[in-house]
């Protein structure tokens, strides 16, 4: 007995060292920031371990009292809003009770002061991944394995639907745990949330063991809804072809599209658009998908909508109140939403203005560009040139804008690229299909476009602007008005070299019309004007060389954070990497190779990981070399 009181006594200390720094014990999200889980303190065994465990419970009355420790309780919802549809008998609350939740949204903590019991323990093991001590726990305290937290009572198989742990669901299984027991407050089993993580081995695992996959929690709302919540596209396919209902409402008649519309989920939406579900079904309160979406601000499912065929009766549709999707966002004050929709069906003063300054004003900066051209070469024509400078240096001028502009157009009219859509569709039916096996290792090294139905090639990226996916996407420049990518990148960065040129031209002719004339307040703007092009010009060109000598692209060097830019260690390694003169030669002839296979580099980075499998002592020295790259770069978590 004094043997097992020993052993009791050592796994209640493992919870205590787990929760003792007064920290969240479920590793969950506080206020926005993912908080790492606290390791636990080693097993303290015989006398030692016993005086150990008195220590740090004294404040809880020593051994023979329960440890009173701090625990955080999570809740959170993902609903629309408390009345988004103006009712409040409807609030949209599928959230699963107190759990942690997988976004930074809708979420509040309370504190309380609990007594940290056996299955307490089990899930804090649950939480790390740790089995043996999870053995351990349930060998000291059979119980805990049919118990629920004291928390948010759920099950351990609920907590290990949430954190992914395949290994320890497979091991509740055999000792017996129940894996499909619902919460009480939300009714939502493990299934639910492990669809709120997408973690599609662990659906996969209970839906083979006895998963109901239409399942409902209180709400009516099926697994294959919340997949499309949290925007898990892959896990949405594999639903679906495991013969989820695809056509299932929640209790106020949404299904899965409005709700991926209503969380700006437009790669989810385009999915299930293409997998049959209407555009313009309404719920109970007569909302359509393009209602919620102006509701909650989300352009770019605005975006997406109007562009359908549906388009215009979409627009004209209204809810149960008679408001459209344009009343509604304007009462919300959502001025993108409300811009993209009054563009839908324009006046013919909007129309014109829409021609001229684009849907979303982005040509502003594009007619800004010429307007300043154009007024520098009238100044230089007129109050410049005859006053100041030599002959020679008025023609290196003419030549280095003449050159400038020649660029700027190949900039602007060129295609940055495209990838044929007959290629990319077929891949993407056969990732899709990998996902609706379950072979998700393979699918993730396929990035999917699901608006463009596309395996998208690596480097590439879906341009909002230009609504597909272009090859070697660089960014969007309103300057030249063009998206930049592998077909008019090297214009864009020639046009540059030129400009900068052009501009110090007009700087110094305007500081030499200065000199002669100090009180010419035009000759001063403008050398105000020019100087500070120039010093743009110069930061511009320094840092798009850098990208050149590095093979990298804007987008990413800003989202690091890609796959195929880090090794196995999570280290920045470049696989495009040739060097400065390899680079600077793919530079020059990408345009044309990437026209001829877009999916030029994906085929180069399987060669590159086929090497490295033979050498593994060159991805040692291209992490090392990472290492470098990777100083002063960040990342963004923004993708398209």
């Amino acid at each position: 007995e004094s043997g097992g009181g020993v052993a009791a006594a050592a796994v209640v200390g493992v919870g205590v060292a787990a929760a003792a720094v007064g920290v969240d014990e479920r590793g969950g999200e506080q206020g926005g920031h993912t908080c790492p889980p606290p390791p636990l303190r080693p097993l303290l065994v015989g006398e030692a371990g016993v005086a150990a465990w008195a220590g740090w419970a004294g404040d809880a009355g020593g051994v023979g009292a329960a440890p009173k420790i701090r625990a955080m309780s999570h809740s959170h919802s993902h609903s629309h809003i408390n009345g988004d549809h103006d009712h409040t008998n409807c609030p949209h609350d599928h959230g699963h009770g107190n759990e942690v939740s997988p976004v930074n949204e809708h979420m509040h903590h309370e504190e309380a002061v609990v007594s940290k019991q056996p299955v307490d323990l089990l899930i804090d093991a649950i939480r790390q991944g740790d089995l043996d001590t999870c053995k351990l726990v349930a060998l000291q305290s059979p119980e805990a394995i049919q118990s629920r937290d004291s928390n948010d009572d759920a099950t351990p198989a609920h907590w290990c639907a949430l954190f992914g742990e395949l290994k320890v669901m497979e091991w509740l299984k055999e000792v017996g745990a129940p894996l499909h027991e619902r919460v009480s407050r939300s009714g939502m089993q493990p299934l639910h949330w492990a669809c709120t993580k997408g973690h599609t081995d662990i659906v996969r695992f209970l839906l083979n063991n006895g998963g109901q996959i239409d399942s409902l929690d209180i709400k009516s709302t099926p697994p294959l809804v919340i997949a499309a919540q949290y925007d898990h596209t892959i896990l949405v396919f594999f639903l679906v072809r495991q013969k989820a209902d695809i056509n299932l409402l929640d209790d106020c008649e949404d299904s899965a599209l409005h709700w991926a519309a209503y969380k700006g989920n437009s790669q989810t939406l385009a999915l299930l658009s293409y997998l049959g579900l209407p555009l313009d079904a309404a719920d109970a309160y007569g909302s359509t998908p393009l209602h919620l979406a102006a509701m909650r601000g989300a352009s770019n499912v605005v975006e997406f909508l109007l562009e359908s065929p549906d388009a215009p009766k979409l627009i004209k549709l209204t809810d149960n109140k008679g408001r459209s999707a344009l009343q509604v966002s304007t009462e919300r004050g959502n001025t993108m939403c409300t811009r993209l929709l009054k563009n839908a069906e324009p006046s013919s003063g909007t129309r014109l203005m829409a021609l001229l300054l684009g849907d979303d004003g982005s040509k502003v900066m594009f007619y800004f560009y010429l307007t300043n051209g154009c007024a520098a070469y009238v100044t230089y024509a007129l109050l410049f040139a005859p006053a100041i400078g030599y002959y020679e240096q008025h023609v290196a001028y003419l030549v280095a804008n003449i050159l400038m502009q020649i660029m700027f157009a190949s900039a602007h009219f060129r295609d940055p690229g495209t990838v044929p859509a007959e290629s990319g569709s077929k891949e993407y039916e056969k990732a899709m299909d990998l996902a609706a096996e379950g072979k998700l290792e393979q699918t993730s090294q396929m990035p999917l476009c699901h608006t463009c139905r596309i395996v998208k090639p690596l480097r590439s990226k879906h341009c909002t602007k230009l609504k597909r996916c272009v090859p070697v996407f660089d960014h969007h420049c309103p300057y030249v008005g063009n998206t930049l990518g592998a077909g008019n990148y090297r214009s864009f960065c020639m046009f540059m070299w030129f400009g900068f040129l052009g501009v110090s031209g007009t700087a110094v002719a305007a500081l030499q019309y200065v000199i002669s004339q100090p009180f010419n307040l035009l000759a001063w703007f403008m050398l105000v004007d020019f100087a500070l092009v120039a010093l743009m010009a110069v930061m511009m060109n320094s840092y798009h060389f850098s990208l050149i000598l590095k093979n990298l692209t804007t987008n990413e060097h800003m989202n690091m954070r890609y796959p195929y830019l880090r090794d196995e260690m999570g280290r920045v390694s470049n696989a495009f990497d040739k060097g400065c003169l390899g680079n600077w030669y793919d530079f020059w002839t990408r345009g044309a190779l990437s026209a001829v296979d877009p999916y030029m580099y994906t085929k180069a980075y399987d060669v590159y990981l086929k090497k490295q499998e033979e050498d593994p002592i060159e991805m040692k020295e291209r992490g090392e070399k990472g290492k470098l790259l990777s100083e002063g770069e960040h990342t963004d978590d923004e993708n398209v």
